[in-house]
């Protein structure tokens, strides 16, 4: 199997980060993974208030 190239995390660096849209979490920690022939996501932020729309 190839090596996959994306997979890992990666943790965010809020002042060195744009936001269209507010102000960036206090703190992210974003993770690739792939077991069992699948992807894995997984997004952790904290110190923010989320406003989710759907359409």
């Amino acid at each position: 199997m190839a090596k996959l190239r994306y997979v890992g995390s990666w943790s965010l660096i809020p002042e060195l980060s744009f936001y269209e849209q507010g102000a960036p979490p206090d703190a992210a920690e974003y993770m690739i993974g792939f077991a069992g022939g699948a992807v894995h996501l997984s997004i952790s932020w904290t110190g923010i208030v989320a406003l989710i729309r759907n359409g």
